[in-house]
């Protein structure tokens, strides 16, 4: 079952890259679309599925997540320094207190090209959740890192997402138990290593609740600006399972999306404030550009991933495949109705989330502390 949770908007205007239209429902609720559900280039299922509504977010509950962003107003660690990570969460003492802050992925930007990214969590009675993630994982061994959580404006997102949400995520929850069973079948399906299939680790009812229960709770906030980044057909990849189920919003700016489906082709998604989209990039090789621009033109968006401990993430990883197929044919096939609750419904929840756990801890007192520029 579904454990207790906590508890997002609204215009409603026809897509015309997909020439399919967001249904603004009774409630005022917007509804995700299906815009692509077909063959797609994959070692792991042999079809995919894109939900997307465009302008799903309401401009007043868009402001309240963009307000934490501004990187003038939030400490900046260069490079993938994880040492220096472990140690500004677990003593913040030593540089100053910020829980939350973005640190520059020298990995994928360059001189010209900043890429900013904020790794955290979106659990509202943890301040720290330490998770492998997505970046620090491998099938070989897992690196877990300690998460700050994130600002409560983005935890009410994920509480009231969830919770408007909980018919699919029930249903969901139903179908990936069946893999209590079901995964001793998946030495036929040709992704699996022989590694895998001579040691294969069972999932179990646990592992799917840990699924379930973190669906969205995984947060990655990215920011870019300065050069264009790489041609999308260099960038395209597979994700870890912790994309099984995606859900990204973009805040500012504009960015592409692409799903390579079968023959080479292309299914993109031009996204813009406001816009989102759900899908199971782990299981579909995608990849996203990002156009030349300014830092006040950046493009900022927000991954919603599921969170996951060490011991859940290691057994799910070698199962991806089934993981995949599963939340592909739920996302196709039932609950055609995945909703993205009003701003009063945000409102809600951010203040229930602020009176039960904020008394003592609101992001508005954090120090603020600089390391080197920053960008």
């Amino acid at each position: 079952m579904l454990r207790p949770i906590f508890c997002l908007a609204p215009s409603c205007r026809l897509c015309s890259a997909s020439k399919l239209c967001c249904t603004c429902m009774g409630s005022g609720h917007t509804q995700l679309e299906v815009v692509y559900d077909g063959p797609v280039f994959s070692w792991y299922i042999p079809t995919g599925c894109v939900r997307y509504s465009q302008q799903a977010i309401a401009p007043k509950l868009l402001k309240q997540l963009f307000a934490c962003m501004d990187t003038k107003n939030l400490q900046i660690l260069q490079g993938n320094d994880l040492d220096e990570w472990r140690v500004s969460i677990i003593h913040p003492d030593k540089i100053g207190y910020t829980p939350f802050f973005f640190f520059r992925n020298t990995n994928r930007g360059t001189q010209n090209r900043i890429y900013l990214e904020c790794l955290c969590h979106a659990v509202p009675d943890k301040l720290l959740f330490s998770t492998p993630t997505a970046r620090y994982f491998t099938e070989e061994g897992t690196i877990d890192i300690p998460h700050a959580r994130a600002p409560w404006s983005i935890v009410a997102f994920v509480e009231s997402i969830r919770e408007i949400n909980q018919p699919f995520l029930e249903y969901l929850e139903s179908q990936l138990l069946q893999l209590e069973t079901e995964w001793e079948d998946e030495s036929n399906i040709h992704n699996i290593s022989d590694a895998q299939r001579n040691n294969p680790l069972p999932i179990t009812r646990k592992n799917i609740e840990n699924f379930v229960s973190g669906i969205f709770r995984n947060v990655a906030i990215q920011q870019h600006y300065g050069d264009s980044s790489d041609e999308r057909h260099a960038l395209y990849h597979f994700d870890h399972v912790f994309s099984a189920l995606h859900l990204s919003v973009t805040l500012h700016g504009s960015r592409s999306v692409g799903f390579l489906l079968t023959g080479n082709e292309e299914f993109v998604l031009d996204l813009n404030e406001g816009d989102i989209y759900l899908s199971a990039p782990a299981a579909i090789k995608h990849g996203v550009s990002v156009e030349a621009r300014s830092y006040e033109d950046r493009s900022v968006a927000i991954q919603f991933r599921t969170l996951l401990d060490s011991e859940s993430g290691k057994v799910l990883e070698t199962h991806k495949a089934l993981i995949s197929a599963k939340v592909c044919h739920v996302l196709s096939q039932r609950h055609k109705t995945f909703q993205v609750p009003t701003f009063e419904e945000w409102e809600r929840v951010y203040k229930n989330l602020i009176s039960k756990y904020a008394a003592q801890d609101c992001e508005d007192t954090i120090e603020i502390y600089y390391k080197g520029k920053g960008g």
